[in-house]
């Protein structure tokens, strides 16, 4: 894959420089990195009359099975990229299918605002901000039964996901729509 890679990047480079010699010595660095830009789905632009969807990094997932992952395209974070990056994944569903997502180890690294706690009325878990100024890190998920309504089922913000349970985090939508954003 990397010989691929290579062949797709690939750019002419010459250098051009005197005889070396003790007084003109020939040198030269090159650095350079690989970025990964896949991120599986097609585009999701949103639809009239919605919120807005954030551009770089929404998806939709039509397929019937499959992997997902935050992107892993370094330049949508920091260095050229966005200051505060959020994304939206939507998964569909067939007619009358539903949409079963599985989350294994959500984790946010170090420095997080927030703590996740669970709901009291409804048992799903939600994110407490703790400090609203802060760097906010948080996936959410919701369940959009309507074009316009979403029923949130959950959100996490810090590294507790592994404290729910020892087994991934399993939800079922009650629609064919399922969304997924992370900030």
């Amino acid at each position: 894959i990397y010989k691929y890679m290579c062949a797709l990047f690939l750019q002419k480079l010459e250098f051009h420089t005197h005889t070396g010699t003790a007084l003109f010595p020939a040198q030269f660095s090159l650095n350079y990195e690989f970025v990964d830009t896949e991120q599986g789905g097609e585009p999701w632009p949103g639809r009239r009359g919605e919120d807005p969807v954030p551009p770089l990094c929404s998806r939709v997932f039509r397929k019937r099975k499959g992997n997902i992952q935050v992107p892993r395209n370094v330049f949508l974070y920091g260095r050229g990229g966005a200051k505060n990056l959020t994304c939206l994944y939507r998964f569909e569903a067939g007619s009358s299918e539903r949409v079963r997502l599985v989350l294994h180890n959500v984790t946010f690294g170090e420095g997080t605002t927030c703590t996740t706690d669970s709901d009291l009325h409804t048992g799903r878990p939600r994110c407490n901000q703790l400090d609203p100024e802060g760097r906010i890190t948080e996936l959410r998920l919701f369940d959009v039964p309507f074009r316009d309504v979403k029923i949130q089922l959950g959100c996490f913000c810090d590294n507790s996901s592994t404290l729910y349970s020892n087994a991934p985090l399993t939800f079922i939508s009650n629609s064919r729509v399922m969304e997924l954003t992370f900030t």
